[in-house]
């Protein structure tokens, strides 16, 4: 998997190359991606255990909606990654409740104690999935991140400049008013 410095407008408007930001395959299809942004001196929470991160992220992370090319096949994915967790997380309450039942002592605190990791883990793994179709942003500095976890022909298409899909960014508008600019009038 690949990486690229993007800009926080391209994010927000989806100005990007269409080409499927994790297949690399072409398509047309933006999809809305809910993306949290943790600045990186969050990491230091992680230090003081999980469970304070986890209570930081919704108070310091910024929360973007990040409109990316993606292939039609890649929600299918994601929809059955949550059955997989949701079946996962059921097994462990099964799992939990049999080991209440069994009459032999370490057995019985092996089941509830399995059934409660794969509960607690399972519930983690949906609450903090939030659809992220498995792409990573890190922020570098004022309005830019590196998104992480791309296909190398969407980084590829990025960095050729490749026509866009969505709305012209900033900078394609200079591009294009400079080109202007410079092209003869083709009336005189």
């Amino acid at each position: 998997m690949a990486q690229i410095e993007v800009t926080e407008e391209e994010l927000i408007t989806g100005s990007f190359p269409p080409v499927c930001a994790k297949t690399g395959k072409s398509t047309t299809r933006i999809v809305d991606v809910p993306i949290t942004v943790m600045p990186r001196w969050s990491r230091v929470l992680v230090v003081l255990g999980v469970i304070p991160w986890l209570f930081a992220r919704p108070l310091i992370g910024r929360k973007i909606v990040a409109r990316l090319p993606l292939a039609e096949s890649l929600p299918d994915r994601v929809t059955k990654s949550r059955v997989d967790l949701t079946a996962a997380m059921l097994g462990g309450i099964l799992a939990t409740t049999l080991g209440a039942f069994v009459p032999q002592d370490e057995l019985q605190v092996s089941l509830v104690a399995v059934g409660f990791l794969i509960v607690v883990g399972s519930m983690l793994a949906l609450i903090l999935g939030e659809r992220d179709y498995g792409i990573d942003l890190r922020p570098t500095r004022w309005e830019t991140s590196i998104m992480r976890r791309v296909h190398g022909r969407f980084r590829d298409a990025l960095v050729r400049g490749d026509a866009r899909i969505g709305p012209p960014t900033v900078e394609d508008m200079i591009t294009t008013a400079g080109a202007a600019a410079v092209a003869p009038d083709p009336w005189e």
